[in-house]
C-alpha cells in the first residue's frame, strides 16, 4: 500500500495535471474526478485493513478569501475529502481537520476549485456581450461563485448518499463500504476539534443581496459539469 507521502504527491500531482497552462476544461474536470477516485480508494483501503484503529489526527490552517461562497465550497470539498471544515471570523484562516492526507487534499482542492471557478466566471463574463456591457465584474463574479458553490454543495450530498454499496477490494470479504468511512472521520474529526477547540459556534446565514441571477445560473451549470466522480473503482 502507498506511503503517506506517495498519495499526497499523487494527488498534487493530478491537480497539477489540471492546472496545466493549455489543460481543457473536460481536463480539468478529469483532474478532479481522478483526485476524488484516488483518495477514496485509499481511505477505504486504509480503513479496511487497519480496522478502526488510525489515530493519525491533525488540523492546519490555510489561508484564501474569506466571503461566503468561498467557505461554502471548502465546507463541501472537505466533507467529500473526509475532512471538517472550521472558519476564523473576520480573516482569511481557515481550519481543516482530519488525517493528513485528507487534510492536504482538501486544501489543495479548496483553493484549486476557487481559483477555476473565478477563472471560469470571468471567461463566461467576457464572452457575453450583454453581461459585459452590463454588469460590474465584481457583482457578476460574486454571482457567479454562489452559483457554483450551491451546485457544488448539491453534487457532494448526491455523491456521498451514494456510497452505501462501494467496498473495499483491499481485504475480501470486508463488510466496510465507504459510507463507513465518512461517519467514522466525521466522529474522529469532531471528536479532535471538540478537544483542542472547543465547541465550535454555527454561523448565521446571510440573505444574499444584489444577485446577478444569470451569472448564478451560468456558476450553477458550471458548479454541476465539476466532475467530482461517484466510484471509488
Amino acid at each position: 500500500m502507498l506511503t503517506k507521502d506517495q498519495v499526497v504527491e499523487k494527488v498534487k500531482k493530478l491537480l497539477r495535471l489540471g492546472e496545466n497552462a493549455g489543460a481543457t476544461e473536460a481536463e480539468r474536470d478529469r483532474a478532479m474526478a481522478q483526485a476524488h477516485k484516488f483518495l477514496a480508494k485509499y481511505n477505504l483501503d486504509i480503513a479496511a485493513v487497519n480496522g478502526d484503529t488510525d489515530t493519525d489526527r491533525t488540523d492546519e490552517i490555510a489561508e484564501f478569501v474569506n466571503n461566503p461562497a468561498a467557505r461554502s465550497i471548502a465546507q463541501s470539498v472537505s466533507k467529500l475529502y473526509f475532512v471538517k471544515y472550521l472558519f476564523f471570523r473576520g480573516t482569511n484562516k481557515h481550519l481543516f481537520i482530519g488525517t493528513t492526507v485528507n487534510v492536504i487534499a482538501a486544501i489543495d482542492i479548496t483553493k484549486w476549485l476557487l481559483k477555476n471557478i473565478d477563472k471560469e466566471a470571468r471567461r463566461t463574463l467576457r464572452n457575453d456581450p450583454i453581461a459585459w456591457q452590463t454588469t460590474p465584474e465584481s457583482k457578476y463574479v460574486t454571482s457567479f461563485r454562489h452559483g457554483a458553490a450551491d451546485a457544488i454543495f448539491v453534487k457532494v450530498s448526491e455523491i456521498i448518499a451514494e456510497t452505501r454499496n462501494q467496498k473495499s477490494d483491499a481485504v475480501p470479504g470486508t463488510s466496510l463500504v465507504l459510507a463507513d468511512v465518512y461517519e467514522q472521520e466525521k466522529a474522529k474529526n469532531e471528536q479532535y476539534s471538540v478537544e483542542k477547540y472547543g465547541q465550535s459556534r454555527s454561523s448565521k446565514t446571510r440573505v444574499r443581496r444584489n444577485i446577478d441571477y444569470n451569472a448564478y445560473s451560468s456558476g450553477v451549470e458550471h458548479g454541476r459539469s465539476v466532475n467530482l466522480q461517484k466510484q471509488v473503482r
